[in-house]
């Protein structure tokens, strides 16, 4: 069944069929190139005809890094110099730190690339060592959704009241905690959750989930109840029975940029203005200097980045051709018709390095709370 839902999810986003990319385990390079061989092309079309580039993504296909890594494989079979081959390779199993880890591991040749999570550089930045990774020296490409948009928590209104101070008392007087699915630690969308259960809200936050459609599934089976990521982008393709039937509710919000698509999705179940989760948490001020820290610096996502030892021409071609890519007029119409297009705001390492001096605002007691944050378990 969860095979089959991911399928359906594929077809109807038409990541394959339009978007002309590969997914799965193809990990056997088309062409040999030697290390150095990067640093003594001077020629990048030369480089890179011939070759088939590989983005790694530690999540299944479906999610948002799924989905802007297909972008971005169109952008770069089309801007590279020389046109190589680009699929995407999804590898869920450790997650982002999995899959990171798992490119670091290939040979720095330029022709593999990952879309790492800001978890593993707050993580470093915060004194948390990350085997392997040293954001000091990983090459940034960039980032397609650098900007601070909002998301959305979801309950099923069959089951709970439709504002969380009510159901806060009803899960209270059940002596129950509303349980939510996540993958990682410390990620955009669950990391307010993280903190809310740390704070003493009734919430349950159970990790080890196969990203976002895993996390939906959960939701559906009604293992769980409170579902992240309930946008339309994700939901309506997998779970149009949940609007039909009346079985999702946004019941709050996170800070940032509203997308037109999100707004009119609430608008049509009925919710309207979707209350900000900071004006409905009973989050003391340390907590809420976490939670605003955590949203400016975890937000900075789907980082694309290179092996340390990629030769400084090829890196550079990437950051040119990942540029071109996002103004691209086909591009951005694909992003549209996915409804991801609200969520592009390009940042560079400068704005990540940036995004990460919020962390200033901690003091020891936030420092401490946000290290539970990013390491944290269920």
């Amino acid at each position: 069944m969860y095979r089959k839902m991911l399928l359906v999810s594929i077809m109807l986003l038409g990541l394959f069929a339009i978007w002309g990319c590969s997914s799965g385990g193809d990990t056997t390079p088309t062409a040999s190139v030697s290390e150095g061989e990067g640093a003594a092309a001077d020629d990048m079309a030369t480089f890179f005809q011939g070759k088939r580039v590989r983005i790694v993504v530690g999540s299944d296909p479906g999610g948002g890094y799924d989905a802007w890594s297909r972008l971005l494989a169109r952008g770069f079979a089309k801007y590279l110099p020389g046109n190589p081959a680009v699929s995407v390779v999804n590898q869920p199993a450790g997650g982002d730190v999995g899959g990171t880890r798992y490119t670091l591991n290939q040979p720095p040749n330029g022709l593999w690339v990952n879309v790492t999570h800001p978890n593993l550089f707050m993580s470093e930045f915060a004194g948390i060592d990350i085997p392997q990774f040293d954001p000091q020296t990983i090459k940034i490409v960039g980032s397609p959704t650098g900007g601070l948009t909002s998301g959305a928590y979801c309950i099923n209104p069959k089951e709970w009241p439709k504002t969380w101070p009510e159901i806060r008392d009803a899960a209270n007087a059940k002596g129950k905690l509303l349980t939510t699915a996540q993958d990682d630690p410390g990620t955009a969308s669950g990391s307010p959750l993280q903190i809310a259960q740390l704070s003493g809200e009734p919430i349950k936050v159970v990790m080890g989930y196969a990203g976002t459609g895993d996390i939906l599934a959960s939701f559906d089976r009604g293992e769980t109840d409170l579902v992240s990521r309930c946008e339309p982008f994700s939901v309506e393709p997998l779970y149009p029975d949940w609007v039909e039937e009346g079985r999702v509710w946004p019941v709050f919000r996170t800070t940032g940029k509203v997308m037109d698509v999100q707004q009119e999705w609430w608008d049509r179940i009925g919710a309207g203005d979707v209350p900000l989760m900071e004006d409905v948490m009973n989050f003391n001020e340390t907590q809420k200097t976490v939670y605003d820290v955590s949203r400016i610096t975890l937000a900075f996502s789907r980082i694309f980045v290179l092996h340390p030892d990629t030769a400084d021409n090829v890196h550079q071609a990437y950051i040119k051709a990942f540029k071109d890519s996002l103004a691209d007029p086909e591009i951005k119409a694909l992003a549209e018709s996915i409804g991801r297009l609200g969520e592009l705001s390009p940042g560079n390492a400068e704005d990540l390095a940036g995004a990460a001096k919020a962390m200033d605002q901690l003091g020891p007691e936030g420092l401490a709370m946000f290290k539970k944050v990013l390491v944290f378990e269920s």
